[in-house]
C-alpha cells in the first residue's frame, strides 16, 4: 500500500498580494446577523417616517394617504441604496459586522441604480421562492447570493473597527 502524501502547500504570498485578496470566512453568517440589523433599523426609520405620513393623512383628510403611504415603503429602500452606493459601500448593519459591497466591474462602490436593483432582487427572490433562493451561496465560491451575481456585486469581509 502506497504512503499518502498531503497535497503541495502554495504559497499565495507573492509581493504582497496575499493582502489584496478578499476575506470571505464567515461571510454568510454576518451578512444574516447584518440583515437583521437593518432590518431593526428600517423599522425604525419607517416607524418615524409614519408619524409624519398620518398627520399629513389627517389634516388632508385623507386625500394624501396613498402618496404618504408610499413614501413611508420606500424608506427600507432609500436606507439601502444610499447607503449601499455611498462612499463605505455598506449599510450601518452591514459596517457593524465588517461586510462591505464593491462593485465588479472596476471594483469601485456600487451605483444608486444597483443598489435599488440589489435591494429589489433579494426582497422579491426571497418573497416568491420563500427564502430557498438564499441556498444559492452554499455552492457559490465566494459565498454571493443570485442577486448579487445579478448585479455585478460582489461581498467581502472588511476590518471592523472606526473608519
Amino acid at each position: 500500500m502506497a504512503a499518502q502524501t498531503a497535497p503541495p502547500v502554495i504559497d499565495a504570498v507573492v509581493d504582497g498580494a496575499a493582502a489584496s485578496l478578499p476575506d470571505f470566512s464567515g461571510l454568510r453568517r454576518r451578512r444574516s446577523f447584518a440583515w437583521a440589523i437593518d432590518a431593526a433599523i428600517c423599522c425604525v426609520l419607517a416607524a418615524v417616517a409614519a408619524i409624519p405620513a398620518f398627520l399629513l393623512g389627517v389634516f388632508s383628510f385623507g386625500i394624501l394617504w396613498a402618496p404618504a403611504w408610499l413614501a413611508v415603503a420606500l424608506v427600507p429602500l432609500l436606507y439601502h441604496a444610499i447607503l449601499l452606493s455611498g462612499p463605505r459601500g455598506a449599510t450601518w448593519g452591514m459596517r457593524f459586522c465588517g461586510v462591505e459591497f464593491t462593485a465588479l466591474v472596476g471594483g469601485g462602490r456600487a451605483s444608486f441604480l444597483q443598489a435599488a436593483v440589489h435591494w429589489v432582487l433579494f426582497y422579491m427572490g426571497v418573497g416568491f421562492t420563500g427564502g430557498l433562493i438564499l441556498l444559492w451561496s452554499l455552492f457559490d465560491p465566494n459565498k454571493a447570493l443570485l442577486h448579487d451575481r445579478i448585479c455585478g456585486l460582489a461581498a467581502h469581509r472588511t476590518p471592523r473597527g472606526p473608519a
